[in-house]
């Protein structure tokens, strides 16, 4: 390769990284618009300790015959 040739390649893999860079940052900034419009039930100095939990509810106990 010469001269040309590299320096044309690096500015196509700088075009594809800021590429990516301006992608996520749309993302980003989709995710905190989202985030400031969604309404929060908590205040932001509550002391109170949440738990999420998720997954399959299992029964105990008697079982059906």
């Amino acid at each position: 390769m010469n001269d040309k040739e590299v320096e044309a390649s690096v500015v196509v893999e700088y075009q594809v990284r800021l590429a990516a860079r301006k992608r996520k940052l749309g993302q980003m900034t989709r995710e905190l618009e989202l985030a400031k419009e969604t309404p929060q039930t908590r205040s932001a100095n509550s002391s109170e300790r949440s738990i999420v939990i998720s997954g399959t509810v299992h029964q105990t106990g008697m079982q059906k015959p």
